[in-house]
């Protein structure tokens, strides 16, 4: 039975890996500023690139789902126009 619209299996991972990761990259950075006296330049850096990260990993994943529904939509409308010919 297919998925219903609008269902992505993953979402609620996504929900969570987000802030997961952020938080994991300002730990990392605090370490690192701690451990090098650099405060709070690595702190600031991970985060930036954390949260790049993390928009780059939404949008392909947006894309990708919006190249699946398209290419299904495409073939149900060629079922459908098989069916009445």
């Amino acid at each position: 039975e297919p998925a219903p619209v609008g269902h992505h299996p993953t979402a609620p991972d996504e929900a969570w890996s987000s802030p997961i990761v952020v938080l994991a990259f300002v730990g990392l950075g605090y370490v690192l500023d701690r451990a090098l006296g650099t405060k709070p330049v690595f702190m600031i850096v991970l985060v930036v690139l954390s949260l790049i990260g993390q928009f780059a990993s939404m949008w392909y994943g947006y894309d990708a789902r919006m190249r699946e529904l398209e290419a299904e939509r495409e073939a149900n409308a060629r079922t459908r126009k098989e069916v009445r010919t």
